[in-house]
């Protein structure tokens, strides 16, 4: 994901009810976090109530909202929590009626094409966690020593971090990019801003992200899918070298042809 479109989110002449939405709303969401470092932190609540304190707690001190990123605000580490099925059900806590959500990724695998859970990564064949953190920043050693703190944290008030995933995003110069070398991020719509000097209309309704919080009238989140998928980026290249020379002679042009 790109930040390149903080720029034309932030628009001062939103009205008071979309600025309380977005006070209200976490980040991520409405727009990706843009951060250069994340580490992702698998937590499960042993003791749920020591766990839904220190959630709060988390929520309170660094948790970054949808109005911080409508700001601009990119200046600061990015702190967000994903609840899972199980970790809504610890805290007591209506989980959304959604089947895909509620049955989870390693139940509905076929459904999906993946590969059966004994044979993923095998840090995610067995654990069962109640939350994601995620913590991103543009500096490296700031995002894995707010990581450690939170580590602590969490050991401290009754919570077990049973991975973490540590990722970093691909820049080509100021772009970044995917696996495959693609941009990526430079496509998305906005939700909230003007989009008037743009060639082509690029608002969306907030309803294609957005679900209403069981049982809270008025509150919001949304879903969030984390996948690790193994790319193999040497075969990708070999099949677009014969595909160039089959069409046009230039693996860009192949390349582009091939992703749309």
């Amino acid at each position: 994901m790109t930040t390149a479109r903080i720029a034309r989110l932030r628009n001062p002449r939103v009205n008071a009810r979309e600025r309380a939405l977005l006070a209200d709303l976490q980040g991520n969401i409405l727009e990706d976090h843009g951060r250069t470092y994340a580490s992702h932190l698998f937590i499960r609540f042993d003791d749920t109530n020591g766990g839904a304190q220190w959630l709060t707690g988390l929520a309170r001190r660094h948790m970054t909202s949808a109005w911080d990123e409508f700001q601009g605000r990119t200046d600061k580490a990015y702190v967000g929590a994903h609840l899972t099925a199980y970790g809504l059900n610890q805290l007591g806590s209506p989980a959304p009626r959604s089947v895909a959500f509620n049955e989870g990724m390693r139940a509905r695998s076929g459904l999906l094409g993946d590969p059966g859970a004994s044979e993923w990564e095998s840090a995610y064949q067995d654990f069962l966690h109640s939350v994601m953190i995620i913590i991103a920043d543009d500096d490296e050693v700031s995002t894995a020593r707010r990581a450690v703190s939170l580590r602590t944290e969490a050991r401290e008030n009754g919570a077990t971090v049973v991975h973490e995933e540590v990722g970093r995003r691909l820049l080509r110069g100021s772009e970044a990019i995917e696996h495959f070398g693609f941009v990526d991020g430079i496509s998305q719509p906005t939700f909230i801003g003007s989009t008037d000097h743009l060639v082509y209309d690029t608002s969306a309704n907030l309803s294609l992200v957005l679900a209403e919080e069981p049982k809270h009238p008025g509150h919001y989140g949304s879903f969030l899918v984390f996948r690790k998928l193994e790319q193999n980026v040497a075969l990708w290249n070999a099949q677009l070298d014969a595909l160039a020379k089959s069409v046009s002679g230039d693996p860009a042009l192949a390349g582009a042809m091939t992703m749309g």
